[in-house]
């Protein structure tokens, strides 16, 4: 269920303006009641991607979950384009690791970063500046809100 390739294809959908169906098998059995809601599946739901959580056995082979995704799709006017688990099958699939933003918590970081953003649309850094973004790495905090992207 923790993915990180289909993290990474919510975060390029998200870049590039396209809707994101990602169906997570739970493939692995952890009784951890938040497992669901934080990692990998937290960030791909902060990436807005309809995160469709599924049991099945392991395996990459496409399943009747990942079909009935696509005619739901379909049945809705959209246009999917299928990436299987992994994207091992898939010609293109190592280019889902890239284009990946950087992520920040709605304390420190969050509260840093708009303060960052504000300085360059007010132009108090000139826009040709070379600016250094050093932080703590709040995104772990996330999972305390995890909630809000249930």
């Amino acid at each position: 269920m923790q993915s990180n390739h289909t993290r990474q294809v919510a975060a390029v959908a998200a870049r590039v303006g396209l809707s994101c169906v990602l169906i997570q098998e739970s493939w692995v059995n952890w009784p951890d009641p938040v497992y669901d809601k934080v990692g990998n599946i937290l960030i791909s739901r902060l990436a807005g991607a309809d995160v469709r959580l599924v049991t099945a056995r392991f395996g990459i082979g496409i399943k009747s979950s990942w079909e009935q995704a696509l005619r739901e799709i379909e049945e809705s006017g959209g246009r999917p384009y299928a990436i299987p688990a992994g994207a091992s099958d898939h010609p293109l699939g190592g280019l889902g690791f890239a284009g990946w933003a950087m992520i920040t918590d709605p304390v420190y970081e969050g509260k840093s970063m708009a303060g960052l953003i504000d300085l360059i649309s007010r132009r108090d850094i000139e826009p040709a500046s070379t600016v250094l973004y050093a932080h703590l790495g709040g995104q772990p905090a996330l999972n305390a809100y995890s909630a809000l992207f249930s």
